[in-house]
């Protein structure tokens, strides 16, 4: 994968098959994801389009990331392959979070992280 000059080194697994979950499972993942976010304590930021893992949590003024290092990210797709479903179609670490083989980075939002590093999804 090329990536732009400067950009920080990033290992990318593509999910072949990809992981398919059903839009009540997808909803509990990002509702636990929000009930650990960095922002209230937590290592995980969720969004729209998948959630990120970070080394610790925000702690800068007005909730930025201060000192936390973006350790990696789960990515993926509403409606896919049909409605009420996602898709997660990419799992990326960043040189940061292999380099520190982190606890977290193992863990998914609701599972405990695993203590090898070397977690996969529940």
């Amino acid at each position: 994968m090329l990536q732009p000059p400067g950009a920080p080194a990033v290992k990318v697994n593509r999910v072949r098959p990809a992981l398919i979950f059903p839009q009540e499972e997808a909803g509990r993942l990002l509702k636990a994801a929000k009930a650990q976010d960095v922002r209230a304590g937590g290592v995980f930021s969720a969004g729209p389009a998948g959630v990120q893992v970070w080394s610790e949590p925000w702690d800068d003024e007005g909730g930025t990331m201060g000192n936390s290092v973006h350790l990696g990210s789960v990515d993926w797709t509403y409606n896919t392959p049909t409605q009420f479903y996602i898709t997660i179609y990419r799992c990326m670490a960043t040189q940061e979070g292999h380099s520190r083989r982190h606890p977290q980075a193992g863990a998914w939002p609701g599972r405990p992280p695993d203590r090898g590093g070397q977690g996969q999804p529940a």
